[in-house]
């Protein structure tokens, strides 16, 4: 059974220099968690002990509690899943041996949250009833050769969970996840599902050769509406049905129109050279946006009409993003390490 614990052992930690000014942000860790308090003029990383297990880590995914602004969850490469209960101080990690964490829901006004993770060498959807104190495996995939890569739970009712693998399959549960079918194939592995803030049933689909793709019928029915591409990333508009970003290979775009019509961002990078995994939406003001791409932190104030930029060290690649909706200044980034560095810990024990 899986918990989460206070007494950790540290394996490897690097040392910190949080002194920011212009476009330096941290000069030695590799990976880890960044905090800005001031809309992302500056970031920085706590300096406590606990705070410091996650500076070698490779973070794929992040979500911050909807009921408890304070806590945060975020899923890494190899080294499981970790919480904080006040925002980035101090860490808890969990003992259950989960391998790569890809994705996070938790549920508004519940303790219920979803992670898709490999435990034992097979991807899963594991459910938690208690805030993540223990977890169930709800769903397998049936051998090692795919893995789970996406969750979404539909805003407006718990009980429709979609879940998405890397052999481009597409599954619905509307009992909780005690069964499930197949809705779709798509041609290739579906990087992010995503549901439409006003709408929930339009379903967004991201995959990693085949473009996006969309149903407007919770699943039932997808079309394509941008074939033969790289997504690596979708956002739906908090506010405004059918319009939709998404980062590609050939830039960053924005649709209006449920994706029919597309418009590339003009960013200051050449758009085939952006890789923008990590994109964000300020949901007390829409306008501002931030993405992503490389070592860079991009944001923008006018919808993407120009930009401003924070520039990382170079063994961070921030790929995740997040933003505290009840304090939009608060802004939290995921960092992957150089992926040329070997180097991997697993800093937990049973």
């Amino acid at each position: 059974m899986f918990k989460i614990k206070k007494t950790i052992q540290i394996i490897f930690v690097l040392a910190t220099v949080l002194f920011l000014s212009g476009c330096s942000v941290i000069s030695k860790p590799q990976g880890g968690f960044y905090k800005s308090v001031n809309g992302g003029e500056t970031f920085f990383q706590e300096e406590t002990e606990s705070s410091e297990i996650l500076n070698g880590v490779s973070i794929l995914s992040m979500e911050i509690n909807p009921n408890n602004d304070q806590e945060v969850f975020v899923g890494t490469a190899r080294s499981g899943l970790f919480k904080t209960i006040n925002e980035g101080k101090d860490w808890l990690g969990d003992v259950n041996n989960f391998g790569n964490v890809h994705d996070i829901e938790i549920i508004s006004g519940t303790s219920i949250m979803y992670i898709v993770a490999k435990k034992d060498g097979l991807g899963k959807l594991f459910k938690s009833e208690n805030n993540g104190d223990s977890w169930t495996a709800i769903y397998n995939e049936k051998d090692a050769s795919s893995y789970l890569t996406s969750v979404e739970v539909d805003k407006y009712n718990k009980n429709i969970i979609y879940i998405a693998n890397s052999k481009g399959g597409l599954f619905k549960s509307e009992d909780e996840g005690q069964t499930w079918r197949n809705l779709y194939w798509a041609k290739s592995s579906i990087n992010k599902i995503e549901s439409d803030n006003v709408n929930p049933s339009i379903i967004y689909l991201a995959t990693a050769r085949n473009g996006l793709d969309i149903s407007r019928d919770g699943g039932e029915k997808f079309k394509s509406v941008m074939e033969n591409d790289l997504v690596y990333n979708i956002l739906p508009h908090p506010n405004r049905e059918g319009f939709i970003y998404a980062s590609t290979r050939e830039g960053l775009m924005r649709s209006l129109n449920y994706g029919d019509n597309w418009d590339t961002l003009n960013t200051l990078i050449k758009s085939e050279e952006i890789v923008a995994q990590g994109i964000a939406i300020n949901p007390q003001n829409p306008s501002k946006i931030y993405f992503t791409s490389g070592l860079t932190f991009y944001k923008s104030f006018n919808e993407g009409k120009t930009w401003s930029t924070k520039q990382f060290n170079p063994s961070n690649f921030i790929e995740v993003i997040k933003i505290n909706p009840n304090n939009p200044e608060k802004i939290y980034l995921g960092a992957n390490k150089n992926n040329n560095n070997n180097f991997k810990i697993n800093p937990f024990l049973n």
